[in-house]
């Protein structure tokens, strides 16, 4: 089995932390793949397969500027009421499905790649902004 090592120059790397990111989703080479798109644009990213009961604690504990979050995740509605307290505007999180079907309202269906790193990004720059 031939192993493929990817070499990233140093200063190919991002030069500040953009922040972190929570994603949940089920599909693992997704997961992955949406992982290394945000790290490299500097972001850390917390990636689980599944919304473990202890999420809304480390959301909380870690400021994340972006949540995504597959619909159909077990726990998903009762992690979403945790964070009903905070104004929408700077709610950073996205409930989103690579499919279409019946979901909650203000779910993003068919989402991609980009349509998820373009949420971050718009979160991330939300939060660095003053005022």
């Amino acid at each position: 089995m031939t192993k493929l090592i990817l070499h990233v120059p140093f200063k190919s790397l991002p030069q500040e932390d953009r922040g972190v990111v929570m994603h949940v989703e089920h599909n693992r080479s997704r997961l992955k793949e949406l992982d290394a798109i945000l790290s490299a644009r500097g972001f850390s990213v917390i990636s689980m397969t599944r919304l473990l009961a202890q999420a809304p604690r480390l959301a909380r504990a870690l400021h994340p500027c972006a949540i995504l979050l597959e619909w159909g995740s077990e726990g998903l509605g009762d992690f979403v009421s945790e964070f009903d307290d905070v104004h929408v505007d700077m709610q950073p999180i996205l409930v989103f499905s690579r499919t279409s079907g019946p979901r909650t309202p203000g779910t993003l269906e068919h989402a991609t790649d980009v349509d998820l790193v373009r949420f971050v990004e718009s979160r991330s720059d939300r939060q660095s902004s003053p005022g």
